[in-house]
């Protein structure tokens, strides 16, 4: 056998491959464990050849695979990835890989054992059982599954262990290894039909069938509970009876659970989910199954962009404009980019629906790029929620909730209908002040503000993720006058408990979920009305439907609306109008109170005209004065140390040496 040198990637922080020395045949796409430094690593191998001796190079200690676990396609994806984000190619590929395939686990599938009728079965085994009623029952079990019955159906089979070995040792019964079958989302009912499509919807459902065997980029612009997910679904069934597959992309975990049931309604094949909420055994199973030849549904988010799915028909990005789609840490990259990447490598259509679109889809669909489908009503005919501005420099406020609201909420409870409040702020308070010396409580690893969570007796920092036990006094003067400053949702829920005790609040966000399974618990109390009074972040913001659902209050509508956030303005826009969504989507009529210092800010007059469009429109020509995106391009260098000074002088030394940048490049900073 002859040697071959392997270039293999690596999950360091490095940007090259590795040589190693293989004694054999090594296919690209395949998992090898090799030498790096004193350490064992399981790298992928990427190509072969190199400028080095073989006998300079580390031999390759083990080949994890048979067959490429990687088709070339993913792994041009990948490339293209490492060098469009510029990222380590070795960490890039990682990035995309389950854990278990990540640290080198085998991909061989999963064996049971399998009880079969042996050799010597009898012609009538119950009539000599009748004097050993477990091997009788046994018999039965097997019989009743038609002579082959996986071991773990037996019904108690800690007590028919010693009657197993008996019909064994009689040869009644073998045993067989066979490959473990996954159990699919498939429903035992059947599949219920589709909807009969208003004409905007048939028109945007026709468009993008009749062009599923190409790329092309369609942005489908519904507003909240125009219908969008059922041309979703009829797109998809189309797909599927194509023999493909279809990838849906949602921004939320909370948004899987009804999403899958919805889809599971409609679809006789499985339906797989992909996420971080997931156990790493459960995401293996779902990788592997995108390996599988056959039709299936995949419901991910953002990281189930990288599914390797064989036969893929559509790619669909729901709520497209979300924050969620864009990777912050680590491997940075932005889910919804690379999708539309993947799909054009395939020559597959992808779909981006949104009520509120991004400004950079809106203005690549105004350039040409993306073929723009609107949807402008409700499916149901009822009309959007009157948004109502309350101005709190008039109003007297009960903590953070003004009188009209109170007022607002009274009545809702009083026709038995159900209302959300939200606040984008998780905790108690965002800030702990002693009232003494004026000292605040920040983070010791970052220095931002720490949030007191009243639930955990915990300061919690929301930017870097440390956690402390809150002080009962001040470090600073030993004062016991510490306290909390400002609200979070865990004190809103707090007050209207208060106010409303025989109405019990229902908070979601992701300190309330999580546990495993308190997220669809919170969900199910809040889609079938049970809970009556909502709380939640921008988890109960996207995609839910709460038929009940007739008063939103938004609490702190000014958050963003100052920020030096360049799409700070934008992102507040997106979030107001899909919490605004949530109301009236059924008979009832929707009612959106925003409370503002504002009233008269031209954003707040949009929303308030359900004017997106001209907000957008505003908004790009203000970034085409000032040349900002997508009129041009930002890049942001950022630095994290353990010491300030250290942070300030590589800033400098960097802006130092690029004193002279071309003359269209300005800096800025530090």
């Amino acid at each position: 056998m002859s040697n071959q040198i392997v270039k293999v990637a690596l999950p360091v922080p490095l940007r090259q491959c590795f040589d190693y020395l293989s004694h054999g045949r090594i296919s690209i796409g395949t998992r090898v464990k090799v030498p790096f430094g004193k350490q064992k690593k399981v790298g992928i191998v990427l190509g072969y050849g190199s400028e080095l001796s073989a006998d300079a190079l580390r031999p390759v200690e083990e080949q994890l695979d048979q067959t490429p676990l990687l088709s070339p396609a993913m792994l041009a994806l990948l490339t293209w990835c490492a060098d469009y984000y510029q990222a380590p190619i070795g960490e890039q590929i990682f990035t995309a890989l389950p854990k278990k395939i990540r640290t080198g686990a085998s991909i061989q599938p999963d064996t049971e054992i399998v009880w079969e009728i042996g050799s010597n079965w009898p012609k009538d085994p119950l009539t000599q059982l009748k004097r050993a009623p477990k091997q009788a029952g046994l018999v039965e079990q097997l019989l009743a599954a038609d002579g082959r019955l996986a071991e773990k159906e037996i019904t108690s089979l800690s007590s028919y262990k010693g009657a197993l070995r008996s019909l064994q040792e009689k040869k009644w019964i073998s045993k067989t290894l066979v490959e473990a079958k996954a159990t699919p989302l498939i429903p035992d009912t059947d599949p219920s039909p589709p909807l009969l499509l208003n004409s905007q919807q048939s028109h945007a459902y026709k468009t993008i069938k009749h062009q599923l065997d190409r790329f092309c980029c369609y942005l489908l612009n519904g507003v909240t509970g125009s219908g969008k997910t059922e041309v979703y679904l009829q797109l998809i069934q189309d797909v599927l009876n194509h023999g493909k597959s279809a990838l849906v992309l949602v921004p939320e975990i909370g948004l899987t659970p009804q999403t899958v049931e919805r889809f599971s309604r409609r679809f006789r094949v499985p339906i797989k989910l992909y996420h971080s909420g997931m156990s790493d055994s459960a995401r293996f199973q779902s990788w592997m199954t995108a390996q599988q030849p056959h039709p299936a549904v995949f419901i991910g988010t953002r990281s189930a962009v990288f599914l390797p799915i064989e036969h893929l028909g559509i790619v669909i990005i729901d709520e497209e404009h979300d924050g969620s789609f864009k990777q912050q840490e680590g491997v940075r990259y932005h889910a919804r980019d690379v999708a539309i990447k993947r799909a054009a490598s395939e020559k597959i259509p992808i779909v981006l629906g949104s009520a509120t679109p991004s400004i950079e889809s809106l203005f690549n669909a105004e350039h040409g790029r993306y073929q723009l489908l609107r949807l402008t009503h409700r499916v149901t005919g009822v009309t959007p929620p009157v948004v109502e501005l309350i101005d709190l420099r008039r109003q007297s406020t009960r903590d953070i909730l003004s009188q009209p609201l109170l007022h607002a909420l009274k009545e809702t409870l009083a026709r038995g209908e159900q209302s959300l409040l939200f606040l984008n702020r998780r905790g108690f308070s965002p800030v702990t002040m002693c009232q003494q010396c004026g000292w605040m409580a920040h983070c010791a690893r970052c220095d931002a503000k720490l949030t007191f969570h009243a639930q955990y007796k915990q300061w919690q920092c929301h930017h870097c993720g440390a956690v402390q036990n809150a002080l009962a006094e001040c470090p600073a003067c030993h004062s016991v006058a510490l306290k909390p400053i400002g609200t979070g949702t865990e004190k809103v829920e707090t007050i209207l408990q208060e106010i409303f005790p025989h109405h019990p609040a229902v908070r979601i966000d992701r300190d309330s979920t999580r546990k495993r399974g308190a997220l669809s618990d919170l969900l199910t109390q809040a889609y079938s009305g049970e809970a009556k009074l909502l709380v939640g972040t921008q988890m109960l913001a996207k995609g839910h439907h709460l038929p009940n659902l007739s008063l939103v209050g938004i609490l702190n509508t000014d958050e963003g609306l100052f920020s030096a956030d360049l799409r700070a303005a934008e992102h507040t826009a997106q979030l107001i109008l899909q919490v605004a969504g949530r109301a009236g989507r059924e008979q009832l009529k929707g009612r959106v109170l925003l409370q503002t210092y504002h009233p008269d800010h031209p954003l707040l007059l949009d929303l308030q005209q359900n004017n997106y469009d001209n907000f957008i429109q505003r908004t790009l020509e203000e970034r085409r004065l000032a040349v900002l995106p997508p009129y041009s391009a930002l890049c942001l260098l950022r630095a994290e140390a353990n010491r300030l000074t250290l942070v300030k002088q590589f800033l400098q030394d960097s802006k130092n040496l690029a004193q002279r940048p071309p003359a269209d490049i300005e800096l800025f900073g530090p």
